[in-house]
């Protein structure tokens, strides 16, 4: 019998809160959840794996950088501030695509620089909404503050 306790305890990609420092220069914080239905994150890990003589054949691996990445997807909306700043940024290059991101899971807020790349406000079915894709490229180690605080 399925133990049903358990999912009690699911987490949902739909309590993941993202938000985009849309304030070019001044900090403002822009609720990409209002026009983004999906969020996909990549670590982007740079490994070095080494087999000696003694290791009889085997390797090891650990892990010495990263690069990750996520990528979100969804409809332009209208009025959206996320939408219309990847609007005005995505024929743009250089630090006109520099931002910060911040990233709240559960108790985790994860803080970071970023690069926005692959922005792209076009495409889909005629009968569909037009489509809002962006990759966002962390710059360095982000920050990641867990909270004491127990929210319902």
């Amino acid at each position: 019998m399925a133990d049903v306790e358990k999912l009690k305890n699911v987490e949902f990609n739909n309590q993941a809160k993202v938000e985009l420092d849309i304030g070019k220069g001044t900090e403002e914080w822009g609720d990409m959840t209002q026009a983004f239905k999906s969020v996909n994150q990549a670590i982007n890990e740079s490994t070095f794996s080494a087999a000696f003589l003694c290791d009889g054949g085997f390797g090891s691996t650990i892990v010495t950088g990263a690069a990750p990445t996520l990528a979100l997807s969804g409809y332009y909306i209208k009025g959206d501030p996320v939408c219309e700043y990847l609007e005005d940024i995505q024929y743009e290059i250089g630090d006109q695509r520099i931002s910060k991101i911040k990233m709240t899971r559960g108790s985790v807020t994860v803080t970071c620089p970023v690069t926005l790349t692959g922005v792209a406000i076009t495409g889909g079915e005629s009968t569909e909404p037009t489509a809002v894709n962006v990759t966002i490229a962390f710059n360095g180690k982000p920050t990641c503050n867990k909270s004491t605080a127990i929210e319902q």
